[in-house]
C-alpha cells in the first residue's frame, strides 16, 4: 500500500502543471543542502565525493525545493549505480547565460540503446524503481528554463547536466 500511495504521488507530481512560483535562488545553497541530506548515505556507500563549485555562481529562477529534490534523485541514482563504492564529482560551471550543474558517478553506466529513454514516464533501469524520478526532474528542469541532459558508458559511470538561465534583471 505504501508503494502504491508513493506511486500515486509521484504520477500526480509529474502530470500536474507546476504551480510552484519560481525566485531568485542561490545555486550553492541549494546544492549544500543536498549534500547535508546525503552525506550519511554516501559514506554508508563507501563513495568519494568530489565537487568543485566556482566562488561566485550567477542566481538562477526557480524553485530551491524543486531544484534541490531533482539534485538530490541524480546524487542517490548515482549512489545507487554503485555497488563497491566509487566516485561522485559535482561541478558548476558559469557561461553566460547558463550554469551547468554536473553531478557524475563511477557507476555501472547506462547502455546506450536505454539512455534515449530515462527521461520518459515509467521507464526504468532499477528492478524496483518507478521510472517517474528522472521524468519528474526532467520536467522541473524544463519549467525553469533549462534543460536536463545525460551522458553514460557502461561500466564508466554517467554525468547528468543541468543548465539553468541566469537571472538577469
Amino acid at each position: 500500500i505504501n508503494r502504491l500511495t508513493h506511486i500515486s504521488r509521484r504520477i500526480l507530481d509529474f502530470s500536474r502543471p507546476g504551480k510552484t512560483k519560481l525566485v531568485k535562488i542561490d545555486i550553492r545553497d541549494v546544492l549544500e543542502h543536498a549534500l547535508k541530506i546525503s552525506k550519511k548515505q554516501i559514506e554508508h556507500a563507501r563513495i568519494i565525493l568530489q565537487t568543485n563549485f566556482p566562488e561566485t555562481i550567477p542566481e538562477v529562477m526557480a524553485s530551491a525545493d524543486e531544484l534541490g529534490q531533482v539534485i538530490l534523485n541524480l546524487i542517490i541514482n548515482a549512489i545507487e549505480s554503485m555497488d563497491d563504492g566509487g566516485k561522485i564529482i559535482i561541478s558548476v560551471t558559469a557561461n553566460d547565460p547558463m550554469v551547468e550543474i554536473s553531478i557524475s558517478d563511477t557507476g555501472k553506466g547506462i547502455p546506450e540503446d536505454q539512455l534515449t529513454s530515462i527521461f520518459d514516464p515509467f521507464f526504468s533501469t532499477k528492478a524496483e524503481g518507478t521510472g517517474l524520478g528522472l521524468a519528474v526532474s526532467y520536467k522541473i528542469i524544463e519549467r525553469f528554463g533549462g534543460m536536463l541532459t545525460a551522458e553514460s558508458q557502461v561500466n564508466h559511470g554517467s554525468v547528468f547536466r543541468i543548465l539553468l538561465p541566469f537571472f538577469k534583471e
